[in-house]
């Protein structure tokens, strides 16, 4: 998985937006992969708290079949490195 973090002006709490080619797989493999990411997204909710950020997941083929405590690890990791580089603007 790919994670994109952007910071936004004068807005508060953080956006998610997902995305899953047919690259990934059929409909039915695109959707498992959506509602896995909106469920660590949701899980994650605390790392994230109220920043205005806006977070863009590409979803990758593996994450359909990744073990739920990677997917997870995963998330936080490519979370955590986007937070770090792009910071509040002043």
């Amino acid at each position: 998985m790919v994670v994109f973090v952007r910071w936004r002006e004068g807005e508060t709490g953080p956006r998610l937006g997902i995305t899953a080619t047919r690259r990934v797989g059929g409909a039915v493999v695109r959707n498992r992969c959506r509602r896995r990411v909106r469920a660590v997204a949701k899980w994650g909710e605390g790392l994230v708290g109220d920043l205005p950020l806006d977070v863009v997941v590409n979803v990758k083929k593996e994450l359909a079949e990744a073990p739920w405590p990677e997917v997870v690890a995963e998330f936080v990791r490519c979370l955590e490195k986007g937070i770090a580089r792009v910071g509040p603007r002043a």
